[in-house]
């Protein structure tokens, strides 16, 4: 045989024994509030796959290419590790230095490749404390893909154990909060332990959502529907479907509204409900865009330029229910080659179950233990007697509580034959459309509210009129909820209205209101407790 085709086989045959199947970097951030300092430990083993250096014929690596590769290396870190502020800006950065152990004349042989490291120091200076940092490496992507991944430590200074992050360089970004104003800590507690509690304080306050890197879900079943809320990176959406942009690190206002139609069709086909073993097919009910700073999804975002390394979409899928539901099966979906599970908490009325969705068990079931009907709204039987005038009093307050209690139901036609029940005439239509509008919260994007509650306050003299007929002042709050991504958004309105109440067909029926003040009681927002 040929000396030089043996020896180049027997090349080949001891990098393919001792190399590793991919690149392993580590690393380490260190977060001030006036710079990042960064450290990055390559083997020498990753400077041969991503240069494509030859060994010579005694299987070793030579002195003078591993100097070049260093070199090359170092040059290009600073385009392929990248870290971006709060605003998807990337900040500038510099090799400060380069620490390695002096290279023997003879080079480093094959089989010792991976006991070999360059450090890398890197400096990115900051003009303010950041709140928000995201990094990002692509190391090698250019030399034919090789895989390189990153683990990387990112420390605040003077906070407890660093975030640890996976950076591959198939690009995913790793999104990371600080906090440079919190408090000092409690009597008896080491920075240590105020940082952990500092960090479970905002845990709790996202109601889970600590990274801006998972898919997060939440499913609600109720009277009414079964919803699933889908947050999701961006970067992990366009795994299944792009979204066309001009500049591939932002995400302009109008290409968000250009891609809605593609991302409405594909929320839709995902995930499969049955309620009552019957499939039922969603209404997309929202699709929102949130950048880095949002921490409350509930809100409705106003559209802004999006980073596209930290921004999600929020996806809200409504499933209609004929009634209390007997049993449910939720199939998630959302899975594919970068992503194998999704942490979920499942709100069944009063029940709370955290689930992590994973594709070896993608089927949540739920048996409803409550065998609850819709409401039935009675008709008040208008007996042929006058009315005394704590009776007419309290007759207004059922009849006004009745109105909301037929909120309950969810179609539009069940809703009116409620109404129908305590309500006349033209009021009927009137009525209907001024206790929609009354229930719903603009500041949920137009989300209608739930009545937990109708309390007459106070009721005034009661007029009489011709046949049993009588009029009454009523002031009275309704409290109403609407929950989205584990929030609870309480609202209570007080209202003042006279009524004018009358038998029709022998029930006692609303026949005229006048509503003469509202106001806003109360607002407020709280997490629904596991």
């Amino acid at each position: 045989m040929n000396r030089g085709l043996w020896m180049a086989g027997a090349v080949l045959s001891a990098v393919a024994a001792s190399a590793h199947p991919i690149s392993i970097m580590t690393g380490q951030a260190l977060v001030r509030t006036n710079e990042v300092t960064v450290k990055l430990e390559v083997m020498v083993e990753d400077l041969m796959l991503f240069q494509g250096i030859l060994l010579n014929e005694e299987g070793f690596l030579n002195r003078s290419d591993i100097e070049a590769a260093k070199e090359w290396h170092q040059a290009t870190l600073i385009e392929s590790f990248m870290i971006r502020d709060v605003e998807g800006a990337r900040l500038a950065g510099e090799v400060v230095r380069r620490e390695a152990a002096p290279v023997p004349p003879r080079g480093y042989e094959v089989g010792t490749l991976m006991q070999h490291f360059i450090t890398y120091h890197l400096r990115y200076p900051l003009l303010s404390p950041p709140t928000h940092l995201t990094f990002q490496q692509v190391v090698g992507r250019e030399a034919g893909m090789i895989p390189a991944t990153l683990e990387l430590e990112v420390l605040q200074v003077g906070m407890g154990m660093p975030e640890v992050v996976n950076l591959s360089n198939a690009g995913n970004t790793e999104t990371i909060e600080f906090v440079w104003d919190a408090d000092e800590g409690r009597a008896g507690e080491s920075p240590a332990e105020a940082w952990q509690r500092r960090r479970e304080e905002r845990k709790q306050a996202r109601m889970g959502i600590t990274s801006y890197d998972s898919v997060y879900g939440f499913v609600y079943i109720t009277d009414r529907e079964v919803r699933t809320e889908i947050l999701i990176p961006l970067a992990t959406l366009e795994t299944w479907i792009a979204v066309p942009r001009r500049d591939p690190f932002f995400l302009e206002v109008e290409e968000q509204a250009a891609a809605r139609e593609r991302l409405v069709k594909f929320f839709r086909g995902k995930n499969r409900v049955v309620i009552d073993g019957i499939q039922v097919q969603p209404t997309l009910q929202r699709l929102d865009y949130y950048g880095v700073r949002f921490t409350d999804f509930a809100m409705r975002p106003e559209p802004d330029r999006l980073s596209v390394g930290s921004a999600r979409l929020g996806a809200v899928l409504s499933y209609s229910t004929k009634g209390p539901p007997a049993r449910v099966d939720i199939t998630w979906e959302y899975f594919n080659a970068a992503i194998f599970s999704a942490k979920t908490v499942v709100y069944a009325n009063n029940e709370t179950v955290q689930r992590a969705f994973t594709v070896y068990r993608p089927v949540f079931s739920w048996n409803n233990p409550d065998k609850r009907e819709w409401p039935q709204i009675a008709v008040i039987e208008a007996r042929k007697r006058a009315l005394t005038e704590a009776e007419a009093a309290e007759l207004a307050g059922v009849l006004v509580r009745n109105i909301y209690r037929a909120f309950d139901y969810h179609a539009e036609g069940d809703i009116y034959d409620a109404l129908a029940h305590s309500v006349h005439g033209p009021l009927l239509a009137d009525l209907y459309l001024k206790i929609r509008d009354g229930l719903v919260m603009q500041e949920q994007g137009g989300s209608m509210a739930t009545v937990q509650e109708v309390h007459v306050v106070q009721a005034g003299a009661v007029r009489r009129g011709k046949d049993r007929a009588f009029s009454v002042v009523l002031t009275w709050t309704v409290e109403g909820t609407v929950e989205h991504w584990g929030h609870i958004h309480t609202r209570v309105n007080q209202y003042t209205a006279e009524f004018s109440v009358q038998p029709v067909e022998a029930a006692w029926k609303i026949t005229a209101m006048n509503v003469t003040d509202l106001r806003r009681v109360r607002y407020q927002v709280r997490l629904r407790s596991f």
